[in-house]
């Protein structure tokens, strides 16, 4: 019997036609016949580009996050963001390629990974503690000044920002020399029960 009726190593004589086919497409091109592709394989070397997006706070400060869900963004949209020890809330001010090409004019395309990311579309439940937290600002405001008066410090208490949730403040300033505002910080942490950030900030910044 000759070969490929079953008397050599191919083994074609025992299979099925549907066998056979299988086997014949599998064989190496070294054999002169078409050999199967892995296709799947090759998605791995395919990456989707991770967007950012230009973020508007309080007095148009600006800042980036990364978008790595790929949330469809459009101008004005509130959204939650990533923060150190809590969330915030922010609008969006840039988004798509606008928003990239910004990014790559200011930064070099590696600082995008140490962006931290926005989380989601902002709910309503989102948008009351913000409104909340915002609502506090201008009697912080006034407390704050006071209390520093008090301890004499020459400081001038130029604006206050709450944190999204509500968790934080941040209280900026102005002085012409330095400020050891450790007994300060205390004194804010009682009344205001949320934690506290100083920040100094120029003359120009205040004015603004």
């Amino acid at each position: 019997m000759g070969c490929c009726e079953g008397s050599c190593s191919c083994g074609k004589g025992s299979q099925s036609p549907v066998q056979e086919n299988l086997a014949l497409v599998q064989m190496s091109t070294s054999q002169g016949m078409l050999s199967t592709h892995d296709w799947m394989k090759d998605l791995g070397s395919f990456t989707v580009k991770e967007e950012v997006a230009e973020i508007r706070f309080k007095n148009n400060r600006k800042a980036f996050f990364r978008n790595p869900q790929g949330i469809r963004l459009n101008k004005d949209d509130r959204v939650v963001l990533e923060t150190e020890g809590g969330h915030d809330l922010g609008t969006i001010s840039l988004s798509g390629d606008l928003a990239e090409k910004k990014f790559e004019q200011k930064f070099i395309s590696s600082h995008k990974s140490t962006l931290n990311q926005i989380y989601r579309k902002a709910t309503s439940v989102d948008l009351d503690k913000w409104l909340g937290a915002k609502r506090r600002e201008r009697k912080v405001l006034l407390e704050s000044r006071s209390i520093a008066r008090e301890l004499g410090l020459e400081m001038s208490i130029g604006d206050v920002e709450f944190r999204g949730d509500g968790k934080k403040v941040t209280i900026c300033y102005t002085a012409d020399g330095r400020v050891d505002y450790r007994e300060l910080i205390r004194k804010y942490a009682t009344a205001f029960k949320v934690r506290i950030e100083m920040k100094q900030i120029g003359a120009r910044q205040n004015a603004a």
